[in-house]
């Protein structure tokens, strides 16, 4: 018995190419969590869930080396650039570079992004409670 098509959700919204979507200036990292440089980020967020908690976008980011917090559930690919990402606690630490996959979860952690060549990154995160966020 033939059974009719049946959709489970839309069309892609938009196509795009991760490694040259345009991307806009994200607001200033705060002072007290920059320990070299400035960090200078800048993304684009492509999609964003009705409740505003999830989002998938691109996010690029000069050298420079700051502390950032585990505070959403995320995964990430790099699509360019280098450098570590290491756990503040523990000093375990991942090498990124083009290729690299990750996935973070959300347990308050220091973690210190030391970017040594301008990093991309393709991203899926999800954080309740912070849905007006810029990414």
């Amino acid at each position: 018995m033939d059974l009719p098509a049946t959709s489970t959700g839309s069309m892609p919204q938009r196509t795009f190419c991760a490694k040259s979507t345009k991307l806009e200036p994200w607001p200033d990292w705060p002072a007290k969590d920059t320990l070299e440089g400035e960090v200078k980020h800048s993304g684009t967020v492509l999609v964003r869930d009705p409740s505003g908690a999830m989002s998938i976008g691109i996010w690029e980011c000069p050298p420079c080396k700051f502390r950032d917090y585990q505070t959403s559930t995320s995964t990430a690919q790099i699509l360019s650039g280098s450098g570590y990402l290491i756990h503040e606690a523990t000093g375990e630490q991942i090498e990124l570079k083009p290729g690299v996959q990750f996935a973070a979860s959300p347990d308050g952690s220091a973690v210190i992004w030391d970017i040594r060549e301008t990093i991309r990154k393709f991203y899926v995160l999800h954080e309740p409670g912070h849905e007006d966020r810029y990414y």
